[in-house]
């Protein structure tokens, strides 16, 4: 019995230590515990026997056994601190040798057993697209903003969350689908119910909305009830036909099964990574988390968009749940009118994609796309036209100021010409009076010079000294007057005789010249000169009209920089 309890008492003790006798028994080599076992078999049957009174008798030769075979091994019987030694290293290697199986949870469907985690499946928000009535499903277009939410989204977010504050749900993971409009629910829900930002975790592939192929982008009003007619009639209950026209940009045309493999991965994922936890899922669609639901509950996935989600819409699944409350569920919508008639529209509008061509098959998106650059040329051509007319009347304009210009040059060159002839005339008139003056000062000096030389002459010499026959006459445009001295003085009548003014002219006086010359006239060089200056003076002092001929001129030059700046200006 000591035995037995030391042993359990090792075995406990080496379970607690374990972490730490794993290293010391990863270096025990098999023979090790071979030689332990033998020594616990050779112990069991060693020679320990009893005395009469209960004690054992060591001492005693008579019960020690040795062994006589020549194969035994010769070694001796082990005492009670050898026992316990390897007996510590039979427990660890007993208790540490085989490592735990891994614990993956790999989710079958329909559920079978209750799940280890609670969960809450939400769909994002109305998006722009949707706004915009676009149906967007191309995983490579799902992060663009356009795909965000729209302000009615962040409101209709907002108000579902908090719901589910008021319910009190306990959230500690957000799992998020990596589109823009699932990653900003996921934000607004983090603030809103009060989870970590290391418990909110994106979902780059598994919850991603099922891709329609060449029916992206177009008509969501047309689009998804054509998608409800046609799962409910092609898809079958494991939701493998139904599968939309291929398209030619990248987008997958993809079935209702093809959307079932990628939740499975999800939900073994989060089994598997999580337990005990309450999980929002956020989709980006409607369609994913139905489906989910028709998973779990074992309903046929052609009737998977009677439980389709409304933006912003969340439902809970609990545990113990097993798909019962989605099974109600769907009980109920399958018997509203809503759905019977949103059947009944998808199977018009399938009918009409179906007559179609690829050529008509055109998404919304490249419609508005072709309408906004339309639009824009449009838009552009006006404004070109506006600018070709106003271009057009600057022309008309910058004509008009040229023509203006123009008429101006024009109108000064001939007032230009005017006071250059006006001048001209002026300077030809004083030029010839001045000529006049100076020609007649000239030759009346000159006069003067040779008359008084000659006075002087006929006053110093005598009559008799004369030369007969010699006549000294005087120009009569110089009022001279001709002498004739060959008349002999005896001929001359001796009486007096008077001129037709009355006066008596001696002949015997001697006469001069200068007797018929004015008393006003200038008898002196310097008066001749004097007069000369004065009319000179007289000249120069009337106006030839220079000054007005300058003041034209400035006139003309500013006329002309007023022209060149307006020019430069237009």
């Amino acid at each position: 019995k000591r035995y037995t309890a030391c042993f359990l008492i090792l075995l406990s003790s080496s379970c607690l230590i374990r972490n730490d006798i794993v290293l010391v028994s990863s270096f025990v080599p098999t023979l090790v515990s071979t030689q332990i076992r033998h020594d616990i078999r050779a112990f069991a049957s060693s020679s320990f026997d009893k005395d009469e009174d209960g004690t054992h008798n060591h001492n005693d030769s008579s019960n020690k056994k040795t062994c006589t075979s020549s194969t035994a091994p010769n070694r001796q019987t082990p005492n009670r601190r050898t026992f316990l030694h390897q007996l510590t290293y039979t427990t660890s290697l007993l208790t540490l040798s085989t490592p735990k199986p891994a614990s993956a949870a790999s989710v079958t469907f329909p559920i079978t057993k209750p799940l280890s985690n609670n969960y809450i499946f939400m769909r994002a928000g109305t998006t722009r697209l949707e706004e915009m009535d676009i149906l967007s499903t191309n995983p490579l277009f799902l992060t663009n903003q356009e795909s965000g939410l729209s302000d009615l989204g962040i409101t209709q977010v907002q108000e579902s969350c908090q719901k589910m504050e008021e319910y009190q749900l306990p959230i500690s993971v957000i799992k998020y689908s990596f589109a823009a409009s699932s990653l900003e629910t996921a934000e607004l829900a983090k603030n809103i119910v009060k989870v970590g930002q290391n418990r909110v975790v994106p979902e780059f592939n598994f919850m991603d909305p099922r891709a329609v192929g060449k029916w992206d982008m177009m008509s969501l009003q047309q689009i998804q009830p054509a998608l409800l007619a046609l799962d409910t009639l092609e898809a079958g209950k494991d939701g493998k036909g139904a599968r939309p026209p291929p398209n030619e940009d990248g987008t997958p045309h993809e079935t209702l099964a093809d959307n079932a493999v990628r939740l499975s991965q999800l939900m073994s994922l989060l089994e598997t990574n999580y337990a005990g936890d309450t999980i929002l899922l956020v989709f980006p669609d409607g369609t994913s988390p139905a489906l989910l639901e028709c998973m779990i509950a074992g309903i046929p996935l052609n009737q998977v968009h009677v439980l389709d989600y409304a933006p912003a819409e969340f439902r809970v699944l609990e545990v113990e749940d097993m798909g019962q409350s989605t099974i109600a569920l769907f009980d109920a919508k399958q018997k509203e009118d809503l759905y019977v008639k949103k059947l009944e529209k998808g199977k018009v509008e399938l009918q009409k994609l179906k007559s179609m061509n690829n050529e008509q098959l055109v998404s919304k998106k490249d419609l508005m796309i072709e309408k906004e650059r339309k639009e824009m040329d449009a838009q552009q051509e006006v404004i070109a036209a506006e600018r070709r007319a106003k271009e057009e009347k600057e022309r008309l304009e910058r004509e008009e100021r040229q023509a203006l210009i123009e008429e101006q040059r024009q109108r000064a060159k001939e007032k230009r010409e005017l006071q250059k002839s006006k001048s001209d005339g002026v300077s030809s008139g004083g030029g010839g009076a001045f000529t006049t003056i100076g020609v007649i000062g000239a030759l009346g000096a000159a006069a003067f010079v040779a008359l008084s030389g000659k006075e002087k002459e006929v006053v110093t010499n005598d009559e008799s000294s004369l030369p007969k026959n010699e006549t000294i006459s005087v120009s009569p445009s110089n009022n001279e007057t001709m002498v004739d001295l060959s008349i002999d003085p005896s001929t001359i009548d001796p009486q007096p005789r008077g001129d037709d003014d009355g006066q008596i002219l001696d002949i015997n006086k001697p006469s001069s010249l200068y007797d018929n010359i004015p008393t006003t006239t200038a008898t002196t060089v310097e008066m001749k000169t004097q007069a000369a200056e004065e009319a000179m003076n007289d000249y120069l002092d009337e106006d030839d009209g220079g000054e007005a001929w300058l003041q034209v001129m400035q006139e003309l030059m500013g006329e002309e920089e007023g022209a060149e700046d307006e020019t430069n200006d237009s």
